[in-house]
């Protein structure tokens, strides 16, 4: 008998019974019919689970259950698991090993296993190469001479770095930090936690006058480029200076792109390190307001030292100072854009790295109402009623919407990296009515294909938005006024991806208040203004979350406060100022006086006196308060904890040793409030959980370092040292 076997479950059994039986079963109900499908379904979960015992076998398709048992097999250590660190996940880390241990003990293969238990870039060095030694007639080196050549002037920038070509007298005290790094067993793992993050066609502010010279950053301020780094090809490669997120230095670019330019004029491909598919920077350019945006090409690009202003000698030249973050045209453009990456110690504030998993939780209901906002080029389709040119337009769209559709959800979704200068106060503000919430965002919103419509029509949909790569700058003041009666429900305000040039100014209107701000993942600078609350919003609920802010000031009554991850930074005396509000404060750090209500604290880094009205109320945990300060009770608080544990006068040192110390405390630097190398272990480990106290906790360092430092006892050939050092942007230089 012919089997079909495309036929599955009880049908592929039913066909093998007699036709006999099928009939005599069709007539009496199908009872047969009926048993034959209970049994199908039987054996299809024993064919599955067969089929899961072959696939149990391998680390790549075993069920997550058996990824403990294999690695047990294997004996594979438990490391901690990091974000940003994929190889420390339970599949992964079981994978590697094998891997890894085939290549144990070479420098590639410590530098990759630096590289996945830290989730930074890494670079290995074996410090007995740069040992200055006698040289041996039968086993010269010439490339390791004992005098340094002061001819090779690229080189020399790079002494005492991770890329130091240089011979060095031997230095016979352990590897640590900065010292014990030239000796024959001694492997060096460079690790670099300041990370570099991509902005396409970000709008340069230019400089006074306004004549052709620009600073990238859109503050107007000097602010260094950083790589934007290249892949590696495999496990065998080991990291060079354009693989890992350090500052772009002037003299290897000069020298590329003078090469470069001699490759063309001869007909040949050029070749580079840092130029090519995707250049380090890009620059962008339309002569005329009609003119469409053009890349200018890199054979007309000069890295030059632009300390002094200066000039193209030609006409569509463009000199850029990668150092300086400037940008320097022979006429002026009516339009100038420029892509490139900056640094940041991790993802905080206004920045480029994706938000999708955060703004999951703003859009919890439908969207009733969605605007864009971009700054118009030319050729690009008109959208009317869907895309603005600025801000100003969509938010007076919304305010016109919401007048007459109260209670609804609107976004407006800011989708460049333009800065915007129109006037968003002085009644010019955002309005939020009785039940209202608006989304003011920083995300692309495309366009998707019409379901049933004729094929290449598209439209945009509310609420299906892209929030990554993105980080506009939007000229304040910014004022918002809540206007829900008494009563009535107020409405809601959220920012998310923002840098705000500006104070951000929360308005009261003669009816009512707002009732919730949110400000998440953006930067309010804090030398132009922060926060401010303005009296007659008793019922608001103030949300700060992943963010960077000025001086936050509720002096009215202010229901709520509640920060989390991020950074907050006096402009004079006071960073929160607070003293009718109850405060909730999470992972952060606060660089100024706090002055509130009712405090509770955990894992927050305070830098000034701290003092709250109501001390037998709410809780201060795994923090660092000052002393002096007024506080509830405290639990595991430095530096109380420490002093304590040491005698008089003992616990005076301790006092005057747990100080912060920070990489940068300027907004905008890329070490900004990074805890620096030197900062004190009590504060690196003192947080809950074992990680630093402040706003970078989540950045998990020492659990990143303990993955890296219990890898290496087994990876580590016999008789080599090793320690992970840590680039800081003085080291780059």
């Amino acid at each position: 008998m012919t089997v079909d076997t495309t036929l599955t479950g009880g049908d592929r059994l039913h066909t093998l019974l007699p036709a006999a039986l099928r009939r005599a079963d069709a007539e009496t109900g199908g009872a047969v019919r009926a048993l034959l499908d209970l049994m199908a379904e039987q054996i299809a979960v024993v064919d599955a689970d067969i089929e899961q015992l072959g696939e149990n076998w391998f680390i790549e398709t075993c069920a997550p259950w058996a990824i403990p048992y294999i690695g047990d097999l294997l004996g594979v250590r438990g490391v901690h698991q990091v974000t940003g660190a994929v190889a420390t996940t339970g599949r992964a880390w079981v994978a590697n090993t094998l891997r890894f241990r085939c290549r144990k003990g070479t420098r590639a293969m410590l530098e990759q296993l630096a590289r996945d238990t830290t989730g930074w870039p890494a670079k290995a060095v074996e410090f007995f190469e740069l040992l200055s030694t006698t040289q041996h007639v039968n086993h010269p080196r010439p490339r390791r001479p004992a005098s340094a050549d002061l001819r090779r002037a690229d080189a020399l920038e790079l002494v005492g770095g991770p890329f130091d070509s240089f011979a060095h007298t031997a230095d016979i005290r352990a590897i640590a930090g900065e010292q014990g790094w030239f000796n024959i067993p001694h492997v060096g793992l460079f690790l670099w936690p300041i990370g570099s993050y991509w902005m396409e066609r970000v709008t340069p502010r230019p400089a006074d006058p306004d004549d052709g010279r620009y600073r990238v950053d859109p503050l107007g301020v000097d602010r260094p480029l950083f790589v934007r780094p290249a892949g590696e090809s495999g496990i065998e490669h080991v990291a060079q200076e354009e693989n890992v997120p350090g500052l772009l230095r002037r003299r290897p670019l000069y020298v590329e792109l003078e090469e470069r330019r001699t490759a063309l004029s001869t007909g040949r491909a050029p070749a580079g390190r840092f130029f090519g598919a995707d250049p380090v920077f890009r620059v962008y350019a339309a002569k005329e307001a009609t003119d469409t945006l053009e890349a200018v090409p890199e054979e007309r690009l000069h890295v030059c030292d632009l300390s002094t202003w200066r000039r193209p000698a030609e006409a569509g030249h463009v000199l850029v100072d990668p150092v300086l973050g400037r940008v320097s045209f022979r006429d002026r453009p009516h339009r100038v854009r420029v892509s490139h990456a900056y640094g940041a110690g991790g993802d905080l504030g206004a920045g480029s790295y994706s938000r999708r998993d955060s703004l999951e939780a703003v859009l919890d209901r439908p969207v009733d109402w969605q605007a864009g906002v971009r700054a118009p080029e030319p050729g690009d389709p008109p959208e009317p009623g869907i895309l603005h040119p600025d801000l100003a337009t969509a938010v007076a769209a919304w305010n016109a919407w919401q007048d007459t559709h109260p209670g609804t959800f609107g976004v407006i979704t800011v989708m460049d990296n333009h800065r915007y200068t129109d006037p968003l106060a002085d009644g010019a503000g955002i309005r939020v009515g009785a039940g209202g919430k608006l989304a003011v965002v920083a995300a692309q919103w495309p366009s998707t294909p019409v379901a049933g419509g004729p094929p290449g029509k598209e439209e945009r949909r509310p609420g299906r938005i892209e929030p990554v790569g993105l980080r506009p700058c939007v000229a304040g003041p910014l004022e918002v006024t809540g206007t829900a009666a008494a009563g009535t429900g107020p409405g809601e305000l959220l920012i998310d991806g923002l840098l705000l040039d500006g104070e951000l100014r929360v308005k009261a209107s003669a009816s009512g208040g707002l009732g919730r701000l949110v400000i998440r993942d953006s930067s309010l600078v804090p030398s132009a203004g922060g926060l401010r609350v303005e009296a007659g919003n008793p019922e608001l609920t103030v949300e700060v979350h992943r963010s960077i802010t000025g001086p936050i000031s509720l002096p009215g009554m202010v229901r709520q406060l509640r920060v989390s991850d991020a950074v907050v930074q006096a402009a004079g005396d006071r960073a929160l100022d607070a003293p009718g509000t109850d405060v909730t404060i999470d992972r952060s750090t606060v660089l100024g006086e706090t002055v509130a209500r009712k405090l509770f604290a955990s894992g927050t880094l305070f830098t000034a006196d701290v003092q709250i009205e109501r001390g037998q109320a709410g809780c201060v945990r795994f923090s660092y308060v000052p002393q002096g300060s007024h506080t509830p009770r405290r639990y595991r608080c430095q530096p109380d904890t420490a002093t304590q544990a040491a005698p008089p006068p003992l616990d005076e040192v301790v006092s005057s040793r747990l100080v912060p110390r920070f990489l940068s405390t300027e907004f905008g630097h890329f070490g900004y409030a990074y805890p620096a190398p030197d900062s004190p272990d009590e504060l690196l480990t003192g947080a809950e959980h074992g990680v630093e106290i402040g706003a970078f906790g989540a950045v998990q360092r020492p659990q990143r370092l303990a993955n890296l430092t219990r890898a290496l006892d087994e990876y580590l050939p016999f008789g080599l040292e090793a320690a992970p050092l840590i680039v800081t942007p003085r080291s780059q230089q």
